[in-house]
Protein backbone atom coordinates (compact mmCIF):
# COMPACT_ATOMS: atom_id res chain seq x y z
CA UNK A 1 0.00 0.00 0.00
CA UNK A 2 1.13 3.38 -0.70
CA UNK A 3 1.38 6.18 1.70
CA UNK A 4 -1.46 7.95 0.05
CA UNK A 5 -3.82 5.23 0.75
CA UNK A 6 -2.66 4.98 4.34
CA UNK A 7 -3.36 8.68 4.77
CA UNK A 8 -6.80 8.32 3.30
CA UNK A 9 -7.57 5.44 5.71
CA UNK A 10 -6.41 7.49 8.67
CA UNK A 11 -8.55 10.41 7.53
CA UNK A 12 -11.56 8.08 7.23
CA UNK A 13 -10.93 6.70 10.73
CA UNK A 14 -10.68 10.19 12.16
CA UNK A 15 -13.84 11.19 10.33
CA UNK A 16 -15.57 8.16 11.77
CA UNK A 17 -14.38 9.02 15.22
CA UNK A 18 -15.51 12.61 14.83
CA UNK A 19 -18.90 11.50 13.54
CA UNK A 20 -19.33 9.03 16.39
CA UNK A 21 -18.31 11.64 18.90
CA UNK A 22 -20.77 14.07 17.37
CA UNK A 23 -23.50 11.47 17.47
CA UNK A 24 -22.80 10.73 21.09
CA UNK A 25 -22.84 14.45 21.84
CA UNK A 26 -26.10 14.78 19.99
CA UNK A 27 -27.54 11.83 21.88
CA UNK A 28 -26.38 13.31 25.13
CA UNK A 29 -27.82 16.67 24.25
CA UNK A 30 -31.10 15.09 23.18
CA UNK A 31 -31.20 12.98 26.29
CA UNK A 32 -30.43 16.10 28.31
CA UNK A 33 -33.13 17.96 26.57
CA UNK A 34 -35.65 15.16 27.05
CA UNK A 35 -34.65 14.77 30.66
CA UNK A 36 -34.97 18.51 31.22
CA UNK A 37 -38.31 18.46 29.53
CA UNK A 38 -39.46 15.53 31.64
CA UNK A 39 -38.14 17.30 34.72
CA UNK A 40 -39.96 20.43 33.73
CA UNK A 41 -43.13 18.42 33.13
CA UNK A 42 -42.83 16.67 36.43
CA UNK A 43 -42.14 19.96 38.13
CA UNK A 44 -45.16 21.52 36.40
CA UNK A 45 -47.27 18.55 37.39
CA UNK A 46 -46.11 18.81 40.93
CA UNK A 47 -46.81 22.53 40.95
CA UNK A 48 -50.28 22.01 39.45
CA UNK A 49 -51.00 19.35 42.02
CA UNK A 50 -49.85 21.67 44.74
CA UNK A 51 -52.00 24.41 43.31
CA UNK A 52 -54.99 22.09 43.12
CA UNK A 53 -54.44 20.92 46.64
CA UNK A 54 -54.08 24.51 47.78
CA UNK A 55 -57.25 25.49 45.91
CA UNK A 56 -59.06 22.54 47.42
CA UNK A 57 -57.82 23.53 50.82
CA UNK A 58 -58.91 27.10 50.19
CA UNK A 59 -62.30 25.89 49.00
CA UNK A 60 -62.70 23.60 51.96
CA UNK A 61 -61.61 26.39 54.24
CA UNK A 62 -64.01 28.80 52.57
CA UNK A 63 -66.82 26.21 52.74
CA UNK A 64 -66.10 25.57 56.38
CA UNK A 65 -66.02 29.30 57.05
CA UNK A 66 -69.27 29.74 55.09
CA UNK A 67 -70.90 26.86 56.94
CA UNK A 68 -69.73 28.32 60.20
CA UNK A 69 -70.99 31.76 59.16
CA UNK A 70 -74.29 30.22 58.08
CA UNK A 71 -74.54 28.40 61.36
CA UNK A 72 -73.78 31.60 63.16
CA UNK A 73 -76.34 33.46 61.02
CA UNK A 74 -78.95 30.73 61.56
CA UNK A 75 -78.33 30.82 65.27
CA UNK A 76 -78.59 34.60 65.24
CA UNK A 77 -81.74 34.44 63.12
CA UNK A 78 -83.29 31.83 65.43
CA UNK A 79 -82.46 34.02 68.38
CA UNK A 80 -83.95 37.03 66.59
CA UNK A 81 -87.04 34.99 65.71
CA UNK A 82 -87.40 33.92 69.29
CA UNK A 83 -87.07 37.51 70.43
CA UNK A 84 -89.54 38.69 67.78
CA UNK A 85 -91.97 35.88 68.69
CA UNK A 86 -91.73 36.89 72.31
CA UNK A 87 -92.36 40.51 71.36
CA UNK A 88 -95.32 39.52 69.17
CA UNK A 89 -96.75 37.39 71.93
CA UNK A 90 -96.38 40.19 74.41
CA UNK A 91 -97.93 42.64 71.92
CA UNK A 92 -100.80 40.24 71.24
CA UNK A 93 -101.37 39.83 74.94
CA UNK A 94 -101.31 43.60 75.35
CA UNK A 95 -103.75 44.07 72.45
CA UNK A 96 -106.03 41.39 73.86
CA UNK A 97 -105.94 43.02 77.25
CA UNK A 98 -106.63 46.42 75.69
CA UNK A 99 -109.50 44.97 73.63
CA UNK A 100 -110.93 43.25 76.68
CA UNK A 101 -110.64 46.50 78.64
CA UNK A 102 -112.32 48.43 75.79
CA UNK A 103 -115.10 45.84 75.62
CA UNK A 104 -115.60 46.04 79.35
CA UNK A 105 -115.69 49.83 79.14
CA UNK A 106 -118.20 49.68 76.27
CA UNK A 107 -120.34 47.18 78.15
CA UNK A 108 -120.20 49.39 81.22
CA UNK A 109 -121.18 52.39 79.12
CA UNK A 110 -124.03 50.45 77.50
CA UNK A 111 -125.22 49.26 80.89
CA UNK A 112 -125.02 52.78 82.27
CA UNK A 113 -126.89 54.13 79.23
CA UNK A 114 -129.56 51.46 79.61
CA UNK A 115 -129.90 52.27 83.28
CA UNK A 116 -130.07 55.97 82.50
CA UNK A 117 -132.69 55.34 79.81
CA UNK A 118 -134.73 53.21 82.18
CA UNK A 119 -134.49 55.89 84.84
CA UNK A 120 -135.45 58.54 82.30
CA UNK A 121 -138.43 56.46 81.20
CA UNK A 122 -139.51 55.98 84.78
CA UNK A 123 -139.11 59.69 85.44
CA UNK A 124 -141.05 60.58 82.29
CA UNK A 125 -143.83 58.16 83.21
CA UNK A 126 -143.99 59.64 86.70
CA UNK A 127 -144.05 63.15 85.26
CA UNK A 128 -146.79 62.18 82.80
CA UNK A 129 -148.81 60.60 85.59
CA UNK A 130 -148.36 63.68 87.73
CA UNK A 131 -149.29 65.92 84.81
CA UNK A 132 -152.43 63.89 84.13
CA UNK A 133 -153.38 64.02 87.80
CA UNK A 134 -152.83 67.76 87.88
CA UNK A 135 -154.89 68.22 84.72
CA UNK A 136 -157.75 66.18 86.19
CA UNK A 137 -157.58 68.18 89.40
CA UNK A 138 -157.53 71.44 87.42
CA UNK A 139 -160.55 70.31 85.43
CA UNK A 140 -162.42 69.49 88.62
CA UNK A 141 -161.42 72.83 90.08
CA UNK A 142 -162.49 74.63 86.87
CA UNK A 143 -165.88 72.92 86.91
CA UNK A 144 -166.49 73.41 90.62
CA UNK A 145 -164.82 76.80 90.81
CA UNK A 146 -166.68 78.41 87.95
CA UNK A 147 -169.45 79.56 90.33
CA UNK A 148 -166.84 81.03 92.67
CA UNK A 149 -165.38 82.99 89.76
CA UNK A 150 -168.83 84.35 88.99
CA UNK A 151 -169.25 85.39 92.65
CA UNK A 152 -165.90 87.16 92.59
CA UNK A 153 -166.89 88.93 89.42
CA UNK A 154 -170.12 90.03 91.13
CA UNK A 155 -168.24 91.40 94.14
CA UNK A 156 -165.99 93.44 91.83
CA UNK A 157 -169.05 94.90 90.15
CA UNK A 158 -170.54 95.80 93.54
CA UNK A 159 -167.40 97.67 94.50
CA UNK A 160 -167.20 99.64 91.27
CA UNK A 161 -170.86 100.52 90.89
CA UNK A 162 -173.74 101.17 93.28
CA UNK A 163 -176.24 99.37 91.05
CA UNK A 164 -176.38 95.63 91.74
CA UNK A 165 -177.28 93.34 88.89
CA UNK A 166 -177.94 89.65 89.46
CA UNK A 167 -176.58 87.33 86.75
CA UNK A 168 -179.16 85.37 84.89
CA UNK A 169 -179.36 81.60 85.03
CA UNK A 170 -178.03 81.29 81.48
CA UNK A 171 -174.82 83.15 82.41
CA UNK A 172 -174.25 80.79 85.32
CA UNK A 173 -174.65 77.80 83.06
CA UNK A 174 -172.33 79.06 80.26
CA UNK A 175 -169.03 78.70 82.12
CA UNK A 176 -169.42 75.10 83.27
CA UNK A 177 -170.74 74.03 79.86
CA UNK A 178 -167.59 75.34 78.11
CA UNK A 179 -165.26 73.59 80.55
CA UNK A 180 -167.25 70.37 80.20
CA UNK A 181 -166.96 70.55 76.40
CA UNK A 182 -163.19 70.99 76.68
CA UNK A 183 -163.02 68.01 78.99
CA UNK A 184 -165.05 65.92 76.58
CA UNK A 185 -162.77 66.86 73.65
CA UNK A 186 -159.66 65.81 75.61
CA UNK A 187 -161.22 62.51 76.68
CA UNK A 188 -162.42 61.82 73.12
CA UNK A 189 -158.93 62.38 71.70
CA UNK A 190 -157.40 60.10 74.31
CA UNK A 191 -159.92 57.29 74.24
CA UNK A 192 -160.62 57.07 70.49
CA UNK A 193 -157.82 54.54 69.99
CA UNK A 194 -158.85 52.62 73.12
CA UNK A 195 -162.48 52.51 71.96
CA UNK A 196 -161.38 51.25 68.56
CA UNK A 197 -159.28 48.48 70.14
CA UNK A 198 -162.16 47.52 72.44
CA UNK A 199 -164.51 47.32 69.47
CA UNK A 200 -162.11 45.00 67.65
CA UNK A 201 -161.61 42.82 70.70
CA UNK A 202 -158.63 41.43 72.57
CA UNK A 203 -157.42 38.07 73.83
CA UNK A 204 -159.82 35.26 72.99
CA UNK A 205 -162.30 37.73 71.46
CA UNK A 206 -159.67 39.01 69.01
CA UNK A 207 -160.21 38.04 65.33
CA UNK A 208 -158.25 34.96 64.27
CA UNK A 209 -158.49 35.06 60.47
CA UNK A 210 -158.13 37.85 57.88
CA UNK A 211 -161.86 37.62 57.08
CA UNK A 212 -162.78 38.11 60.73
CA UNK A 213 -160.38 41.04 60.91
CA UNK A 214 -162.01 42.77 57.93
CA UNK A 215 -165.47 42.30 59.46
CA UNK A 216 -164.32 43.54 62.89
CA UNK A 217 -162.57 46.58 61.41
CA UNK A 218 -165.61 47.53 59.31
CA UNK A 219 -167.85 47.24 62.37
CA UNK A 220 -165.47 49.27 64.56
CA UNK A 221 -165.05 52.01 61.94
CA UNK A 222 -168.79 52.39 61.52
CA UNK A 223 -169.33 52.51 65.28
CA UNK A 224 -166.66 55.20 65.62
CA UNK A 225 -168.35 57.28 62.93
CA UNK A 226 -171.64 57.09 64.80
CA UNK A 227 -169.90 58.01 68.06
CA UNK A 228 -168.33 61.07 66.40
CA UNK A 229 -171.71 62.15 65.02
CA UNK A 230 -173.21 61.75 68.48
CA UNK A 231 -170.39 63.78 70.07
CA UNK A 232 -170.90 66.62 67.57
CA UNK A 233 -174.64 66.57 68.23
CA UNK A 234 -174.04 66.62 72.00
CA UNK A 235 -171.84 69.71 71.71
CA UNK A 236 -174.65 71.65 70.03
CA UNK A 237 -177.26 70.71 72.59
CA UNK A 238 -177.27 70.12 76.33
CA UNK A 239 -176.14 66.59 77.22
CA UNK A 240 -178.50 66.33 80.18
CA UNK A 241 -181.58 66.83 78.01
CA UNK A 242 -180.48 64.13 75.54
CA UNK A 243 -179.79 61.59 78.29
CA UNK A 244 -183.16 62.16 79.95
CA UNK A 245 -185.16 62.23 76.72
CA UNK A 246 -186.98 59.04 75.66
CA UNK A 247 -185.85 59.11 72.05
CA UNK A 248 -186.46 56.21 69.72
CA UNK A 249 -182.81 56.17 68.61
CA UNK A 250 -180.36 54.24 70.78
CA UNK A 251 -177.33 56.27 71.91
CA UNK A 252 -174.03 54.54 71.14
CA UNK A 253 -171.57 54.08 73.99
CA UNK A 254 -168.87 51.55 74.91
CA UNK A 255 -171.26 49.81 77.31
CA UNK A 256 -174.10 49.19 74.83
CA UNK A 257 -172.15 48.59 71.59
CA UNK A 258 -172.98 44.89 71.73
CA UNK A 259 -176.70 45.73 71.51
CA UNK A 260 -176.28 47.21 68.02
CA UNK A 261 -177.26 44.85 65.20
CA UNK A 262 -174.16 43.65 63.35
CA UNK A 263 -176.23 43.27 60.16
CA UNK A 264 -176.83 47.04 60.09
CA UNK A 265 -173.10 47.64 60.43
CA UNK A 266 -172.13 45.09 57.76
CA UNK A 267 -170.68 46.38 54.48
CA UNK A 268 -172.90 46.05 51.40
CA UNK A 269 -171.73 43.80 48.57
CA UNK A 270 -171.54 46.74 46.16
CA UNK A 271 -169.10 48.58 48.40
CA UNK A 272 -167.01 45.47 49.02
CA UNK A 273 -166.52 44.78 45.31
CA UNK A 274 -165.90 48.42 44.35
CA UNK A 275 -162.35 49.66 43.76
CA UNK A 276 -162.66 52.62 46.12
CA UNK A 277 -160.11 55.21 47.26
CA UNK A 278 -157.69 52.85 48.99
CA UNK A 279 -155.69 50.05 47.35
CA UNK A 280 -153.01 47.73 48.75
CA UNK A 281 -150.28 46.34 46.49
CA UNK A 282 -147.66 43.60 46.72
CA UNK A 283 -145.31 42.14 44.09
CA UNK A 284 -143.32 38.92 43.78
CA UNK A 285 -139.97 38.98 41.99
CA UNK A 286 -137.68 36.46 40.27
CA UNK A 287 -133.91 36.64 39.79
CA UNK A 288 -132.14 37.52 36.54
CA UNK A 289 -128.49 37.94 35.65
CA UNK A 290 -125.57 35.91 37.08
CA UNK A 291 -126.84 33.78 39.98
CA UNK A 292 -130.09 35.79 40.08
CA UNK A 293 -128.39 38.88 41.48
CA UNK A 294 -131.05 41.27 40.09
CA UNK A 295 -134.80 41.23 40.72
CA UNK A 296 -137.53 41.59 38.11
CA UNK A 297 -141.33 41.55 38.30
CA UNK A 298 -143.10 38.20 38.04
CA UNK A 299 -146.45 38.73 39.81
CA UNK A 300 -148.47 41.73 40.99
CA UNK A 301 -151.54 41.67 43.26
CA UNK A 302 -153.80 44.57 44.27
CA UNK A 303 -156.67 44.43 46.78
CA UNK A 304 -159.25 47.07 47.71
CA UNK A 305 -160.19 48.52 51.12
CA UNK A 306 -162.12 45.35 52.06
CA UNK A 307 -159.42 42.86 50.93
CA UNK A 308 -161.14 41.88 47.68
CA UNK A 309 -158.63 41.18 44.89
CA UNK A 310 -158.78 43.71 42.07
CA UNK A 311 -155.72 42.49 40.11
CA UNK A 312 -153.68 39.29 40.41
CA UNK A 313 -151.57 38.79 37.29
CA UNK A 314 -148.29 37.26 36.22
CA UNK A 315 -145.99 39.40 34.04
CA UNK A 316 -143.66 37.85 31.48
CA UNK A 317 -140.04 38.79 32.38
CA UNK A 318 -138.15 40.86 29.82
CA UNK A 319 -134.91 38.95 30.56
CA UNK A 320 -133.94 35.30 30.98
CA UNK A 321 -134.78 34.05 34.47
CA UNK A 322 -131.82 32.48 36.29
CA UNK A 323 -133.46 32.01 39.72
CA UNK A 324 -137.22 31.61 40.22
CA UNK A 325 -136.90 31.85 44.04
CA UNK A 326 -139.87 29.51 44.35
CA UNK A 327 -139.28 28.89 48.07
CA UNK A 328 -139.98 32.60 48.69
CA UNK A 329 -141.89 33.95 45.68
CA UNK A 330 -144.02 30.85 44.98
CA UNK A 331 -143.46 31.46 41.23
CA UNK A 332 -142.78 28.48 38.95
CA UNK A 333 -141.77 28.30 35.27
CA UNK A 334 -145.24 27.09 34.25
CA UNK A 335 -146.79 30.24 35.81
CA UNK A 336 -144.86 32.48 33.41
CA UNK A 337 -145.50 30.48 30.23
CA UNK A 338 -148.87 32.13 29.45
CA UNK A 339 -148.16 35.37 31.35
CA UNK A 340 -149.11 38.76 29.93
CA UNK A 341 -146.44 41.14 28.60
CA UNK A 342 -144.81 43.44 31.13
CA UNK A 343 -145.87 46.64 29.34
CA UNK A 344 -149.54 45.64 29.39
CA UNK A 345 -149.50 44.79 33.11
CA UNK A 346 -147.60 47.99 33.89
CA UNK A 347 -150.14 50.16 32.05
CA UNK A 348 -153.08 48.43 33.74
CA UNK A 349 -151.59 48.99 37.20
CA UNK A 350 -150.74 52.63 36.40
CA UNK A 351 -154.32 53.35 35.30
CA UNK A 352 -155.72 51.65 38.41
CA UNK A 353 -153.61 53.39 41.08
CA UNK A 354 -153.88 56.86 39.54
CA UNK A 355 -155.29 59.44 42.04
CA UNK A 356 -155.81 56.71 44.68
CA UNK A 357 -154.14 56.12 48.04
CA UNK A 358 -151.76 53.18 47.67
CA UNK A 359 -150.85 51.06 50.70
CA UNK A 360 -147.90 48.67 50.82
CA UNK A 361 -145.01 47.29 52.84
CA UNK A 362 -141.64 48.56 51.50
CA UNK A 363 -143.63 49.93 48.58
CA UNK A 364 -140.57 51.48 46.92
CA UNK A 365 -139.38 47.99 45.90
CA UNK A 366 -142.74 47.25 44.25
CA UNK A 367 -142.74 50.57 42.38
CA UNK A 368 -139.17 49.93 41.26
CA UNK A 369 -140.11 46.52 39.88
CA UNK A 370 -143.13 48.04 38.08
CA UNK A 371 -141.02 51.02 36.89
CA UNK A 372 -143.74 53.40 38.06
CA UNK A 373 -143.93 56.53 40.22
CA UNK A 374 -146.64 57.32 42.76
CA UNK A 375 -146.77 60.66 44.62
CA UNK A 376 -145.72 60.52 48.30
CA UNK A 377 -148.93 62.28 49.38
CA UNK A 378 -150.89 59.27 48.12
CA UNK A 379 -148.65 56.49 49.49
CA UNK A 380 -148.84 54.73 52.87
CA UNK A 381 -145.81 52.54 53.62
CA UNK A 382 -146.29 50.37 56.73
CA UNK A 383 -142.54 49.80 57.01
CA UNK A 384 -142.00 53.51 57.81
CA UNK A 385 -144.91 54.07 60.23
CA UNK A 386 -143.18 55.10 63.49
CA UNK A 387 -145.41 53.17 65.98
CA UNK A 388 -144.74 50.01 63.94
CA UNK A 389 -140.98 50.72 63.90
CA UNK A 390 -141.02 51.01 67.69
CA UNK A 391 -141.65 47.25 67.87
CA UNK A 392 -138.15 46.70 66.43
CA UNK A 393 -136.25 49.50 68.24
CA UNK A 394 -136.63 51.96 65.37
CA UNK A 395 -135.53 49.56 62.64
CA UNK A 396 -137.55 48.57 59.56
CA UNK A 397 -140.00 45.84 60.67
CA UNK A 398 -140.87 42.83 58.55
CA UNK A 399 -144.44 42.15 57.44
CA UNK A 400 -144.41 38.75 59.14
CA UNK A 401 -143.49 40.29 62.50
CA UNK A 402 -146.01 43.11 62.22
CA UNK A 403 -148.76 40.63 61.35
CA UNK A 404 -147.92 38.54 64.42
CA UNK A 405 -147.69 41.52 66.82
CA UNK A 406 -150.53 43.75 65.59
CA UNK A 407 -153.01 41.18 64.22
CA UNK A 408 -151.98 37.88 65.81
CA UNK A 409 -151.84 36.24 62.36
CA UNK A 410 -149.00 34.01 61.12
CA UNK A 411 -148.03 34.44 57.47
CA UNK A 412 -145.10 33.63 55.15
CA UNK A 413 -144.40 30.28 56.78
CA UNK A 414 -143.56 28.75 53.38
CA UNK A 415 -143.99 30.20 49.92
CA UNK A 416 -145.21 33.80 49.87
CA UNK A 417 -148.52 34.89 48.35
CA UNK A 418 -148.72 38.45 47.08
CA UNK A 419 -152.52 38.48 47.58
CA UNK A 420 -152.24 37.55 51.28
CA UNK A 421 -149.41 40.04 51.83
CA UNK A 422 -151.49 42.82 50.24
CA UNK A 423 -154.52 41.92 52.42
CA UNK A 424 -152.37 41.98 55.59
CA UNK A 425 -150.90 45.40 54.71
CA UNK A 426 -154.41 46.75 54.19
CA UNK A 427 -155.48 45.37 57.58
CA UNK A 428 -152.46 46.99 59.26
CA UNK A 429 -153.26 50.32 57.63
CA UNK A 430 -156.96 50.17 58.51
CA UNK A 431 -156.13 49.46 62.13
CA UNK A 432 -154.21 52.76 62.49
CA UNK A 433 -155.77 54.74 59.63
CA UNK A 434 -157.32 57.55 61.69
CA UNK A 435 -154.12 58.30 63.62
CA UNK A 436 -151.94 57.99 60.50
CA UNK A 437 -154.11 60.36 58.45
CA UNK A 438 -154.11 62.92 61.25
CA UNK A 439 -150.30 62.93 61.33
CA UNK A 440 -150.17 63.21 57.57
CA UNK A 441 -152.63 66.10 57.51
CA UNK A 442 -150.52 67.99 60.06
CA UNK A 443 -147.45 67.61 57.84
CA UNK A 444 -149.38 68.79 54.78
CA UNK A 445 -150.74 71.84 56.66
CA UNK A 446 -147.25 72.79 57.83
CA UNK A 447 -145.97 72.46 54.28
CA UNK A 448 -148.82 74.58 52.91
CA UNK A 449 -148.07 77.30 55.46
CA UNK A 450 -144.41 77.34 54.44
CA UNK A 451 -145.36 77.59 50.77
CA UNK A 452 -147.82 80.41 51.42
CA UNK A 453 -145.12 82.34 53.27
CA UNK A 454 -142.75 81.80 50.36
CA UNK A 455 -145.37 83.06 47.91
CA UNK A 456 -145.99 86.15 50.01
CA UNK A 457 -142.26 86.91 49.94
CA UNK A 458 -142.23 86.29 46.18
CA UNK A 459 -140.06 83.21 46.56
CA UNK A 460 -140.47 79.88 44.82
CA UNK A 461 -139.43 76.57 46.33
CA UNK A 462 -137.62 74.42 43.79
CA UNK A 463 -136.03 71.12 44.90
CA UNK A 464 -135.64 72.36 48.45
CA UNK A 465 -133.89 75.64 47.44
CA UNK A 466 -135.26 79.23 47.66
CA UNK A 467 -134.95 81.25 44.46
CA UNK A 468 -136.26 84.85 44.38
CA UNK A 469 -138.29 85.91 41.39
CA UNK A 470 -140.08 89.28 41.45
CA UNK A 471 -142.17 88.57 38.33
CA UNK A 472 -143.91 85.52 39.84
CA UNK A 473 -147.01 86.34 41.86
CA UNK A 474 -148.91 83.11 41.32
CA UNK A 475 -149.92 80.84 44.15
CA UNK A 476 -148.31 77.40 44.24
CA UNK A 477 -150.91 74.69 44.27
CA UNK A 478 -150.38 71.70 46.51
CA UNK A 479 -152.19 68.38 46.16
CA UNK A 480 -154.48 68.21 49.17
CA UNK A 481 -154.81 64.88 50.88
CA UNK A 482 -157.94 62.85 50.29
CA UNK A 483 -160.16 63.00 53.35
CA UNK A 484 -160.81 59.65 54.94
Amino acid sequence: MSNWEKLQKKIKKEKLKISSSNDSKLDVSVEGKTSSKSKRKSESKDSSKDKKEKSKKRKSDSASTESESEKNKSSVSTEKKKVSDKKQKTEKLKTKEEKSKKKEKKEDKVKKEKKAKKEDKVKKEKKEDNMEKEKKEKRKIDISGSEDDIDKHKNKKIKTSTIVEKPSETEEQVVPSISENKEQNITDQKTEKDIFNELIGSGDDCPKTPEEWYVALARAEKCLRLLKIKAKFDRKTNTNEIENSNSSKQSLDISNLDKVDSEKLAVPVENRNAIGKYLAIDCEMVGVGPKGCRSILARVSIVNFYGVTVIDKYAKPTERVTDYRTWVSGVRPKDLENAEPFDKVQQEVANLIKDRILVGHAISNDMKALKLYHPPSLTRDTSFYIPFKNHVNGKVPGLKKLSAIELGLTIQEGEHSSVIDAQITMLLYRKVRSHWDLLFKKKVRAKNKRIQRAVQKKEVWLNGKKEKNEKIDTIIEVNSIVNS
